[in-house]
């Protein structure tokens, strides 16, 4: 019997050792195709997050009634007003857009890299579940995946990350929130890497809803350790995907569940 405890341990295992996998059956091209999404996304994300925010930081500067408070406090002290008021908004503003894309990279990435990802699962299958699957990509799977589950995912990442957010700047219990709002995005993270196994095997989709939604210890899993590494700004970004495909086929093989899954 599968524990949620032997589930993690597992995940955590395979997660270390998706790398030799990927060098052993020469998969590490899909590292270089990865990376031109990855940099791409990261560099628009950031440059994207840091020009938003410091917008709505100069807008919110010219309101009337920050304006107001400002010459009020300079009638009190010498100390420059606008430069403590500019770093409170870019600590309350800024930062929380920043680790919200962080937070919500790993979903994204997956979404406009859905073709490379496709094709490196079929690889895995090929391998791990001796299972001749060929080429599957198309663009009615593609739209279907993308409105049903991808996007679905992305709204709820970015929801979830949004309200926790500001419970993770508390002293001390703040790393609980954090630590919630990475297993959530995990949980996101890990059901698209699933779902395409699943669909890989040519499981319906509200079959497969229904098995990651009664696994979210496995779904977590699958999708936590990529979402930790992808947090590296670009580095991090371009394993992370590839890793985590591996590791969950890895993971999928050692719990039997190709066999599981695949019964009428």
């Amino acid at each position: 019997m599968n524990t949620q405890i032997n589930i993690t341990k597992l995940s955590i295992k395979n997660f270390f050792a998706a790398h030799a996998f990927i060098k052993k059956h020469q998969l590490g091209k899909y590292y270089l195709y990865i990376s031109v999404f990855a940099i791409a996304l990261s560099i628009g994300m950031i440059s994207g997050g840091v020009y938003f925010s410091s917008k709505l930081i100069l807008s919110i500067q010219d309101f009337s009634i920050i304006n107001s408070l400002e010459e009020w406090i300079k009638e009190y002290t010498a100390t420059n007003v606008d430069t403590y008021l500019y770093w409170i908004l870019f600590i309350v503003i800024e930062v929380p857009v920043l680790i919200t894309s962080l937070l919500i990279y790993p979903t994204i990435l997956s979404i406009i890299s859905f073709p490379i990802l496709d094709s490196l699962t079929e690889k895995v299958n090929n391998i791990l579940f001796d299972k001749k699957v060929g080429p599957s990509f198309s663009m009615q799977r593609f739209g279907q995946m993308l409105f049903k589950i991808s996007l679905p995912n992305a709204i709820k990442t970015i929801t979830y990350s949004l309200i926790l957010m500001p419970f993770t700047f508390i002293p001390i219990i703040g790393f609980f929130f954090m630590f919630l709002s990475m297993c959530i995005n995990g949980y996101f993270y890990g059901y698209d890497i699933l779902d395409n196994y699943f669909e890989n095997w040519n499981v319906n989709v509200n079959k497969s809803k229904r098995f990651i939604q009664s696994h979210k210890t496995l779904t977590t899993t699958s999708g936590f350790g990529g979402g930790m590494l992808a947090m590296i700004p670009i580095i991090g970004s371009i394993f992370s995907p590839i890793i985590s495909i591996v590791a969950t086929g890895l993971t999928l093989k050692e719990l039997n569940i190709h066999d599981e899954i695949i019964q009428p």
